[in-house]
């Protein structure tokens, strides 16, 4: 890899880390005031909702991921022309689905809201509400997807950010305003998200006129350009489904099972888990394109280079976080929220180390959807990862507690984790001996010298909130400190000092 491609993928990471710190800084406010407003049975009730809207939402996932791979493809050809074609046919076939989606999300939703979720009967009406809202707010992030797309493709990260900073600085607003809220508190706050949502489409397609000559919209079809992205997308699409299933199936299974209390729970590991994965997001997505490229221009070898150190940066990213979660959670908790409902330590536990598995895989997946040989990969894993749902549901029948739906979950995890290296090393040639050397081997190491002594200061201090406010900064410090000299070797030590320099240099200019 280049000293320009290091040195724009540095760049790229320190304006996504900025926008990162922001973010956990606002979620972590975000989600006090909104539980607390809400109260624990309507916070329950909106995730759950929502979640059930996401079932459909998988779709814009797929189609977000398709239009990157083909703009940025293109991009890496330096085929401009092609490239509008292939972003006015993006937004073709997410004007297609639109009618789609609601021709099926709004009877079968209705219907699941009314004869088998467990709403009380007094929320129905504000639950109808969530219902609608989060449709239409599913409906403008679609029609967001085609635009964002571009801005990535053209690496413009700088810009991502600051739209996603003032996304989040709304949705702030949206729960500081619910203090004050004249109406229903959950009917105000999904209306006001929904218009947040409209208000970030705008601002993504303003900035995208002006800023990129691809973006002029026509109507010709172009048949061959749709035919791939299609096709592409539809196996894509199953990969995406069987994760979403599993996932927001099993959150639609806890309220069956168990009530909008474990929803809640769940709701507030996903908060926990959104915290932390932000720490690898931000280096994938700015490392995504570049990996794409070399795909796009035939450098396999560099490709499979940068996937296995995009891997490993991202394990350390996330160890970082999580050692200190892990080991510290209900104070965590407790200082971030005061009280919480039962299971959700050990839900947020275990939900970590799922999304520090499921991170490992990303870059993998980038490498393999640029080839655009997805079918059999989209088969196995997304196979692997819907048998999360029937094994939950048959421990829930079988009488299991709610904890046992994560253990069906991190064990499907793994083995997708496992099968996409597998897959891998014949799509793109990636050695599994060297990413097990490298990742599962150091990988290990790295972790067991991090945690065993964070374990140690924490069993040896005494167990209250003071001493809490000094463990976790300490073992965060050490399991970085721990990453950076034991887990990477020295090319990767200087990508991270060129980055921080970068990120160093950008605060004090500000």
């Amino acid at each position: 890899m280049s000293a320009t491609d290091n040195n724009r993928i540095a760049k790229n990471t320190m304006y996504l880390y900025l926008r990162m710190g922001f973010a956990m800084l606002v979620n972590v406010f975000t989600a006090r005031i909104v539980l607390q407003q809400l109260g624990v049975d309507d916070y329950g009730i909106y995730g759950v909702i929502g979640g059930m809207v996401t079932l459909f939402a998988v779709i814009q996932n797929t189609m977000a991921g398709a239009t990157q791979r083909f703009l940025i493809v293109e991009l890496g050809k330096k085929d401009l022309e092609k490239m509008n074609h292939t972003f006015n046919t993006s937004m073709q076939i997410h004007l297609m689905v639109i009618p789609l989606f609601l021709a099926i999300i709004e009877p079968a939703g209705l219907w699941f809201m009314a004869h088998k979720m467990i709403i009380p009967p007094e929320r129905m009406a504000a639950a109808q509400v969530v219902f609608q809202t989060s449709i239409a707010s599913t409906i403008l992030l679609f029609l967001t997807v085609p635009f964002m797309a571009v801005v990535i493709a053209y690496e413009r990260m700088g810009t991502y950010a600051m739209i996603c900073i003032l996304d989040l600085t709304l949705k702030l607003g949206v729960a500081i305003s619910l203090m004050f809220s004249p109406a229903d508190k959950l009917e105000f706050y999904s209306y006001l998200i929904m218009l947040s949502h409209a208000l970030v489409l705008v601002i993504y397609w303003l900035y995208c006129k002006r800023q990129f000559s691809v973006i002029t919209l026509h109507r010709r079809f172009h048949r061959d350009i749709f035919t791939g992205m299609l096709s592409f997308s539809g196996w894509s699409l199953w990969g995406s489904l069987s994760s979403v299933l599993a996932n927001q199936g099993v959150n639609v299974l806890l309220n069956v099972f168990f009530g909008p209390v474990v929803n809640a729970a769940r709701n507030i590991s996903i908060n926990v888990q959104n915290l932390m994965t932000q720490f690898s997001s931000s280096f994938q997505m700015a490392v995504s394109p570049q990996i794409t490229k070399n795909c796009a221009t035939g450098e396999i070898q560099a490709m499979n280079t940068l996937v296995i150190r995009s891997v490993k940066i991202t394990l350390y990213l996330l160890l970082v976080p999580a050692v200190p979660l892990l080991v510290k959670m209900p104070q965590f908790l407790h200082l971030w929220l005061g009280s919480y409902p039962d299971y959700t330590v050990i839900f947020s536990q275990l939900i970590l180390i799922s999304s520090i598995v499921e991170a490992l895989g990303r870059p993998i997946i980038t490498a393999v959807n640029a080839t655009g040989k997805i079918r059999t990969y989209q088969l196995i894993v997304g196979g692997i990862l819907l048998m999360i749902l029937p094994l939950s549901y048959l421990w829930l029948t079988l009488g299991g507690n709610p904890v046992s739906v994560f253990w069906a979950n991190l064990a499907m995890v793994v083995a997708a984790m496992l099968a996409r290296l597998i897959l891998a090393r014949q799509l793109i040639q990636i050695s599994i001996r060297r990413f097990s050397l490298e990742i599962f081997l150091r990988g290990s190491i790295v972790t067991a010298v991090a945690v065993i002594p964070s374990l140690l200061l924490a069993r040896a201090l005494p167990d209250n909130h003071l001493y809490s406010l000094i463990e976790l900064p300490i073992i965060l410090i050490f399991t970085a400190i721990v990453s950076y000299f034991l887990g990477l070797n020295r090319q990767e030590q200087s990508f991270v000092k060129l980055a921080l320099q970068k990120l160093t240099h950008k605060l004090h200019s500000k």
